[in-house]
């Protein structure tokens, strides 16, 4: 097992502290950030400083590029489902289980646990991803309920009205109906 790295051993909110530094610095001066955690009690050497800002870094430029390709997905997947709140819901649930998928790549690399302690932590990650998948699912029953009933109500009004039944027809059809956040949660859009 390779030893812990300095940055390892500083308290996670030192630790942000640093992050924040480092970026504010534009990713550069290992000098003067060497001279920031001297004043703050590290002493730790340009080098060290810069391999970790070089880690931090590639860390920081994938979560951005993974946030814009999400940011991306959600754009087309609204645009193209006629209940975005359905959409953005599914969305979430394959974000959820592309954690899964991370978390359980991380486990099997754990080797200090056991198969059993394994299990259990998948067991955990997994449940959240099953609640979510299951109220994306409710939430795009409940949404098409809801558009099924408007789409009703807008046809009988248009028969009413004195149209035919194509036309009534075709009045229902276009109907767009947007859900708010109604409080269902699971059920609805939120």
């Amino acid at each position: 097992m390779p030893p812990v790295s300095w940055y390892d051993r500083l308290p996670a909110d030192f630790r942000l502290d640093f992050c924040k530094e480092a970026a504010a610095r534009g990713w550069g001066d290992m000098v003067g950030l060497s001279a920031w955690l001297t004043e703050r009690g590290y002493s730790i050497g340009k080098s060290a400083v810069g391999e970790t800002v070089k880690q931090l870094r590639d860390e920081y430029d994938d979560t951005m590029r993974e946030m814009r390709a999400m940011a991306e997905l959600a754009r087309q997947i609204t645009e193209q489902d006629s209940d975005p709140t359905a959409a953005l819901n599914d969305l979430a649930g394959r974000l959820m289980t592309d954690q899964l998928v991370r978390a359980a790549k991380e486990l099997r690399a754990a080797e200090d646990l056991d198969i059993s302690d394994r299990i259990k932590l998948l067991q955990k990650l997994a449940m959240p991803i099953t609640q979510s998948q299951r109220a994306a699912v409710y939430a795009r029953r409940w949404s098409q309920e809801q558009r099924r009933e408007a789409e009703a109500a807008v046809r009988e009004a248009a028969l009413a009205a004195g149209l035919d039944d194509a036309t009534a027809e075709r009045v229902a059809s276009g109907v767009k109906i947007y859900l708010p956040d109604n409080g269902r949660r699971g059920a609805g859009g939120g």
